[in-house]
């Protein structure tokens, strides 16, 4: 079964509306940027789960991988994160000293 945007918009905004249980949700989404579409539709998805996220009763973790294109660069500007290749350049480069 293929996910729509609207699948998952309705399945997590009916999670988040649950006011009589505790949830904790750790999202993690790779290849944002590989997805077709308007990327403002996803980007304001994002954005109206992590509002909820401030409710007593829902916590929700986010893990996004993107390449670093602008979009997504600066929706998430105050965030943290990392840039992958900067966390593996020593490892690739020990990794070459042994060929």
């Amino acid at each position: 079964m293929e996910w729509t945007v609207d699948d998952v918009k309705e399945s997590l905004l009916f999670v988040t509306a649950q006011s009589d249980v505790h949830v904790n949700i750790a999202l993690f989404i790779d290849a944002l940027d590989e997805r077709t579409g308007d990327h403002r539709e996803l980007l304001s998805l994002l954005h109206n789960l992590s509002k909820h996220a401030r409710s007593a009763n829902f916590r929700l973790r986010l893990c996004l991988a993107s390449r670093p294109e602008n979009i997504f660069q600066d929706a998430f500007t105050h965030a943290p994160g990392f840039a992958i290749p900067d966390m593996t350049k020593e490892n690739i480069r020990q990794y070459r000293g042994t060929l």
